[in-house]
Order: C-alpha cells, then sequence, then structure tokens
C-alpha cells in the first residue's frame, strides 16, 4: 500500500487547513518584508544618486574656486613683475611730498617760491603758478583742490580750478 499523508478526521483536516493558513500567512509576510526591503533598497539608491550629484556639483564648484584662485595668483604675479620693473619710479614718486616738489620745481624753474605762494598778481608769476598748479594735480592726482589751494598760500578751490581751466586753455593753444 503506499502511504500518503491525506487526513483521515475532521480533527486532521482542521489542522492541515490551519497549517496551510499558516504558511500562507508566513509567505505573506515575508513577501511585505521583502516589498520593505525593495522600498528601503530604492530609498538608499535614491540617496546614494543624490549624494553623488551633490558631490559632482561640490567638485565643479571647487574646480571654479580653483580656476578664480590661480588667475588672481596670476594676475597678482602681473603686479609684482610690473611693481619690481619700475621700482625705480615708484619710490622717486613715493619718496618725494608735494611740498618739497613745489621748491624744486620752483628752483628748476628759476622763480622764487615766496612770490609764487604769495598773492603777487605780477603776469610772470601768475603764468608760472597756474602752471605749477596743473603740474601738482598731474603729479599728485590724489591732492584735493583745498589741499592744493593751501599749498599756494591757502587760495580757494574754485581758484583752483579757475587755474587748472586757465592752463589747460593755454597749453591747448600752445603748438
Amino acid at each position: 500500500m503506499i502511504a500518503t499523508n491525506e487526513p483521515k478526521s475532521a480533527s486532521e483536516v482542521m489542522a492541515r487547513v490551519r497549517e496551510t493558513k499558516r504558511l500562507f500567512r508566513a509567505l505573506n509576510v515575508m513577501g511585505i518584508a521583502d516589498e520593505e526591503n525593495r522600498r528601503q533598497e530604492a530609498e538608499r539608491a535614491r540617496r546614494r544618486a543624490s549624494i553623488a550629484v551633490a558631490m559632482r556639483i561640490a567638485k565643479r564648484k571647487q574646480m571654479e574656486a580653483d580656476q578664480r584662485r590661480r588667475e588672481i595668483e596670476a594676475a597678482e604675479a602681473g603686479v609684482r613683475i610690473a611693481v619690481e620693473k619700475h621700482r625705480d619710479v615708484l619710490h622717486m614718486a613715493s619718496s618725494i611730498s608735494p611740498a618739497s616738489w613745489l621748491r624744486r620745481e620752483c628752483t628748476d624753474r628759476g622763480f622764487d617760491i615766496g612770490p609764487i605762494i604769495g598773492g603777487s598778481r605780477k603776469h610772470a608769476v601768475v603764468v608760472q603758478r597756474h602752471a605749477l598748479i596743473f603740474d601738482m594735480k598731474e603729479k599728485f592726482p590724489a591732492l584735493t583742490l583745498n589741499q592744493i589751494g593751501r599749498m599756494f598760500g591757502g587760495l580757494d578751490h574754485t581758484t583752483i580750478i579757475a587755474s587748472l581751466r586757465k592752463e589747460e586753455k593755454r597749453r591747448e593753444a600752445k603748438p
């Protein structure tokens, strides 16, 4: 006779049904667990992808920052080279004060500084004063008109403006 596992009584049938239900529930729970695992894995994959994108963006920004830094360093190097090349001119320009420059210019042009910074209205003195004011503004562009006026005996800034305009016209008319 062939041995079979068929239930012989109603209680065995009921036990077999309960066992089958338990197995199906276990399989269903495993299916739910598998679904949860798949969902978690998908979420981890999305996070990894987001992190990868963020890392690529950060790397690109770092490369751009490095490029800007190299450009700034190159520009600074160019400035340093230019400063070294023209150091003697820069030193001369920075080593002389406007007052000493004015005294030296008056001496070089053959004029006493007294009438230039004083109130003399002689034509030769006035022309030289205008020329010196114009040259001082070109030589020391950082000086304000009030500062230049004080150096020429306390002249008002409007007088300095008039002097600059008059000298500019004279130089344009001169061939």
